[in-house]
């Protein structure tokens, strides 16, 4: 699929708009990631919007917690229709502005943004300072318990006391952990029809969890290895960051197992995918 270019309908110092892959979309021009590629290619994480397409089904109640401009959520919508229903979290002020215009931009009217974040408890937390007319990576930014510029409330996604969810996407830089504690009422709720739905939370949290643990292990063992000069192909086994990380990252790979053995007989039933342990 050939990326989609085209010039500016509206473009200011901070600001641009255009017609992308995925609708109009305004966008910040200095963003590193999310912008620059909707400004070079007119599209962004194509290969995961393709993914959720095949994933999610009219009439499901989607979660886009991270939503950034509005990227995924606007996937979202489309792929729920009329019958279904997002919520949109982002907690930057200014972006959640460019997420809501961009859903006004497309007509989208499924769609709940929330201007603030979710977490393990409620909280309020700060954004820091961010000039929006520098170069930054504006979509990896993390919240911060010291004061900072932007001030936004955190609360777990069980206080909202969802009678339905389907399909959660979780982009929170670093703080996925927390979110998934503060979700465990809602992703019980979303299985627990299901033939053996305790077993299937417990070894997909666990999944989650782990592989969040061996990812942060692995980037403590990469900060040793800068901070020491080794060179990258030197022998790792010595440094216990990476044996943690290998040692979770196990775990975290019986658990995936588990759950797949679980899942993938009963996924035809629901007209769901179904995955290879490689696959998911």
């Amino acid at each position: 699929m050939a990326p989609m270019t085209s010039s500016a309908l509206v473009s200011g110092a901070i600001a641009r708009l255009k017609h992308t892959r995925h609708g109009a979309m305004v966008y910040c021009v200095h963003d590193e990631f999310v912008g620059r590629s909707l400004d070079l290619y007119g599209e962004f994480s194509v290969e995961e919007t393709t993914l959720f397409d095949r994933l999610i089904k009219p009439g499901m109640t989607v979660l886009d917690i991270g939503a950034n401009v509005g990227v995924h959520t606007l996937c979202f919508a489309r792929a729920v229709g009329p019958s279904g229903r997002v919520i949109a979290f982002e907690p930057q002020a200014f972006v959640h502005q460019i997420l809501c215009t961009n859903l006004l931009l497309n007509e989208i009217i499924n769609v709940q943004a929330l201007h603030g974040g979710l977490g393990r408890e409620k909280s309020s937390v700060w954004i820091p300072q961010i000039d929006y007319s520098a170069a930054g990576n504006f979509g990896g930014v993390s919240l911060q318990g010291d004061p900072g510029a932007e001030p936004v409330m955190i609360a777990p996604l069980d206080s909202l006391r969802l009678d339905r969810c389907d399909f959660i996407k979780v982009d929170v830089e670093g703080m996925e952990e927390d979110v998934i504690a503060g979700a465990a009422q809602t992703i019980n709720l979303a299985v627990s029809g299901l033939p053996s739905g305790t077993k299937l939370v417990s070894t997909l949290t666990t999944t989650m969890q782990d592989s969040i643990a061996a990812d942060k292990d692995y980037q403590s063992w990469m900060k040793d290895l800068a901070s020491s000069g080794s060179p990258c192909g030197s022998d790792p086994g010595q440094d216990p960051n990476y044996a943690a990380a290998v040692n979770v990252s196990g775990a975290a790979t019986t658990a995936k197992n588990a759950f797949v053995a679980i899942w993938d007989p009963m996924a035809p039933r629901y007209e769901q995918q179904s995955y290879s342990s490689t696959e998911f």
